[in-house]
């Protein structure tokens, strides 16, 4: 997903988001050292700690959470 909620087009915001999906060179640099060892991952865990959030994949959309989901959240505190 490109250009959703919390993020900005202009670059001296602090939510920028860049040109378009993947423009950013520290963001290439992230995708192509995955990519390169997809095989080798079984889960990938990014912090963000600019907003103080822990994101889940279901943070972006209005889809329904899963069953499970006051279990992950419960371990986080």
């Amino acid at each position: 997903m490109f250009d959703v909620a919390d993020s900005s087009p202009r670059p001296c915001s602090a939510q920028y988001r860049g040109e378009e999906a993947e423009s950013e060179l520290e963001v290439q640099s992230i995708v192509r050292f995955l990519t390169s060892r997809a095989s080798r991952f079984i889960a990938f865990i990014t912090y963000h700690s600019y907003g103080e959030r822990i994101l889940t994949r279901w943070d972006h959309s209005k889809q329904l959470l899963p069953d499970d989901h006051g279990d992950l959240v419960r371990s986080l505190v």
